[in-house]
């Protein structure tokens, strides 16, 4: 998509591409079609997360694969639960993309996305997002 700038008395602004524009509007309509559902783990919830992953994989189909690209090599570079342990590293439990997490938190504002429980019923829910190979 290209970005075009807007100049206004001087002033410049950015022009949200047309797609993005009618992306998100037809986001919004979705959602509250769908009951305006608070948690992207209910059955409303579920089928607003599949619009909002399916808008990111069309809007910017190369920065998804590049995104899956880089989940596949850290899932085949991951060490073990133990090796991590005795090593004392960490893992990575998910990956959100930032334009799908950006969506998460404007369509599901209730919703933590830093408590550990509620982001293991999310990976659970949308394999996707899964960063290791076990949850």
């Amino acid at each position: 998509m290209k970005d075009s700038v807007l100049k206004i008395g001087g002033e410049e602004y950015d022009v949200i591409p047309t797609p993005a524009v009618l992306a998100s509007k037809m986001l919004v309509d979705f959602h509250k079609r769908q009951g305006s559902p608070d948690t992207p783990l209910s059955d409303q919830g579920e089928r607003v997360m599949n619009t909002i992953v399916s808008i990111w994989m069309d809007l910017y189909p190369k920065d998804y694969f590049e995104w899956l690209q880089v989940r596949e090599q850290y899932k085949n570079n991951e060490m073990s639960i133990s090796e991590q342990s005795s090593k004392q590293t960490g893992r990575s439990l998910a990956s959100i993309p930032t334009p799908v997490y950006r969506m998460m938190r404007k369509v599901f504002p209730e919703f933590k996305m830093d408590k550990r429980e509620d982001m293991l019923k999310l990976v659970r829910k949308f394999p996707i997002f899964q960063m290791c190979n076990k949850v």
